[in-house]
Parts: C-alpha cells; sequence; structure tokens
C-alpha cells in the first residue's frame, strides 16, 4: 500500500493535492505507531524518513503562501463603548484584555491590565466573558471589564474555557480540561467530571452543537458528547495541532490549524472516512489563538491578526495586533 500512495505522490502538481498527501502520510504513520508491532520499527522508521524528505521539499512552497500584509491594516480606534450590535473579538494582547470590533478591527476598547499568561481559549455567555489565567476562572463583564472569580478549583494547565453565546447546550454549560478530565462547568460555576478518566495530555479542546472536539496527545481527534462524556476517534494526524475553531453556522464542520495550515473536518460520523479532512490554507505560521463567527476565522499568527473566510481565499490582516495569546468571540446582530 505504501508503494502505492508514493507513485501517486509523483502526479501530485498543485497545493492542495501536495498537503492533503502530507496529511495522509501524517496519518499512515500516527496508525502505525497506534497499533505496529516492535519487529515493524525498521519499515516505521524509513516511512517517516520519506515523510520528512516530502515535506522539506514542499517547504518553498509553503513559505510562499504565508498570508501576507499587501491588503494589511497598521492602525486601529481606540473606542469606550461597545455595541450589543457589533460582533466582537476578545483577546489577551501583551497583556491587556481588549474587545476589538469583528468586522474590519478598526474599533477596540481596552478592558482591563494584568491578563498575562490567559489560557487560549475565552468563552463567553453574551454579558461575560470567561478566561482562565493564575489558575482560577474569572468572569468578566464585556461591557465594563469589571471581573470576579468564577467557581473554584485548580486550573492551572488547562487550555482555557469553551462553550460561547449560541455555542452553550440548554443548560448553559461550558467546558475545559485539567489534570486527567474533562470537565463540565454549570452556570453556577460548579465543575463535574465529563465521563472517565485518561485526558491528561489533551492539546486542544473545543465545544461545538452539543460535542466537544479534542486532540490528545496521540495527535488524534476525538468526538466527546458533553452529556455524557462518551467518545468516537476521528482521525489522526494532528500531533502539532495550533487552535480549534468554528462558527455557530458551520453544522458539522469545524477547523483547525495545525502546524500553520488550516484544515477543515467534516465531523459527520456516518460519512466515511471518520473526520474527512480538506486542506485550505498554509502560512499562518506560530498560531497562538483561533475564534469564529459570523462566517468567519479570526486566527492571531504571524504577529498579527487574520479574518479569514471558510474557504481559506480571502484573507485580511491588521498589523496592530501582535502578541494576542489568548481569543474568543459573541455574536451580535451584524458583522
Amino acid at each position: 500500500m505504501q508503494s502505492i500512495q508514493l507513485s501517486k505522490f509523483e502526479k501530485m502538481s498543485n497545493k492542495q493535492s501536495i498537503i492533503s498527501a502530507t496529511m495522509a502520510i501524517r496519518q499512515s504513520i500516527h496508525r502505525l505507531t497506534k497499533h505496529t508491532k516492535i519487529k515493524h520499527l525498521h519499515f516505521l522508521t524509513a516511512v517517516v524518513l520519506l515523510f520528512a524528505c516530502f515535506v522539506s521539499s514542499c517547504k518553498k512552497e509553503f513559505e510562499e503562501n504565508t498570508p501576507d500584509a499587501s491588503n494589511a491594516a497598521k492602525s486601529a480606534r481606540l473606542n469606550g463603548t461597545i455595541s450589543p450590535a457589533n460582533s466582537m473579538i476578545y483577546l489577551v494582547q501583551n497583556g491587556s484584555l481588549y474587545a476589538v470590533n469583528a468586522s474590519d478591527f478598526q474599533d477596540f476598547t481596552k478592558l482591563g491590565n494584568n491578563w498575562y499568561g490567559t489560557a487560549q481559549t475565552i468563552a463567553s455567555d453574551g454579558a461575560s466573558i470567561y478566561a482562565i489565567q493564575s489558575g482560577h476562572i474569572w468572569q468578566t463583564n464585556r461591557f465594563t471589564g469589571e471581573y470576579k472569580q468564577f467557581g473554584n478549583g485548580n486550573w492551572n494547565g488547562s487550555l482555557g474555557v469553551t462553550g460561547v453565546a449560541g455555542f452553550a447546550d440548554e443548560q448553559g454549560n461550558m467546558f475545559a480540561q485539567a489534570g486527567d478530565y474533562l470537565w463540565r462547568i454549570d452556570l453556577f460555576g460548579v465543575h463535574h467530571k465529563l465521563g472517565e478518566a485518561g485526558w491528561s495530555g489533551t492539546k486542544a479542546v473545543f465545544y461545538h452543537r452539543g460535542n466537544l472536539y479534542v486532540v490528545w496527545k496521540n495527535g488524534y481527534l476525538y468526538k466527546v458528547n458533553s452529556k455524557n462524556g462518551t467518545w468516537q476517534e476521528l482521525t489522526g494526524g494532528w500531533g502539532n495541532v495550533n487552535a480549534i475553531a468554528a462558527p455557530y453556522s458551520t453544522g458539522d464542520r469545524i477547523y483547525i490549524i495545525e502546524n500553520g495550515n488550516l484544515w477543515e473536518v467534516n465531523t459527520n460520523t456516518n460519512i466515511k472516512p471518520r473526520g474527512d479532512v480538506k486542506y485550505l490554507k498554509s502560512g499562518f505560521t506560530n498560531t497562538k489563538a483561533m475564534t469564529g463567527v459570523n462566517g468567519h476565522l479570526y486566527v492571531a499568527s504571524n504577529n498579527c491578526l487574520h479574518k479569514v473566510d471558510l474557504t481559506g481565499k480571502k484573507v485580511m490582516t491588521n498589523l496592530h495586533y501582535g502578541g494576542i495569546t489568548a481569543m474568543g468571540s459573541v455574536k451580535g446582530t451584524f458583522n
């Protein structure tokens, strides 16, 4: 089977085919890593070396596809108020918390200082945003910046809180991963174990339409039922995951940046293969955070902020937003 796949690589001429093939090889390596016995390690080593050579040959092409600053804006305007009608991006930049107008990145409101070390994902219930910093969950009024501790527990090492307004389940729960468990966090800040133990080493977690999407330390993507914690394995090859996000309107589709490449993943388990993957765009190097709202993805990478349509073809960049380490969003009535 491996020799047949390699012969196909020689026929690939466009970038999507190259990168899709790369993901296919990586998934094969993950499957071999997961299931291969010791006697096959020499074969596995050969495949890994071949994969490394193949990626190296594509390096120049990847670099040429980096989102650039050709249509980038450098400025932004301080705005003292936040309109509920506007969709907003909430981000931590160089230790300060900001609300940014999602339509054009131009209007922003500073909500507070001393947010250094905030975990990557920020959630919201519409009126407040929720972020993990210094081992605690903080509930912050998204209009005034006033904050208070939400619930208790030790959240050190957590990737953040997921479950924003429009995403949260009918009980208003949010979710997080810490220690060896996934956790459901109720309206009162009380946290409850979700399913069984074994989630230590989780690399990314995102709530979307009744399920958690978790990339575990083995590089596999799992679909976890948010009510009872039961899970299904979707697809491998996500060992260098950077972020997961999606606007609510995308149905079964979520979006993953892995090693700087943006992918669309259909999570419908009735299709085969599970976790059908589609390459969209490369060049999101050094991605720190991503969120989705109003049919767009917002990616903090290359030391700036990108607004990306769901085809990956249209990218708007603002150079004002370097140093972002955490991000979330709230949907308004218009872009």
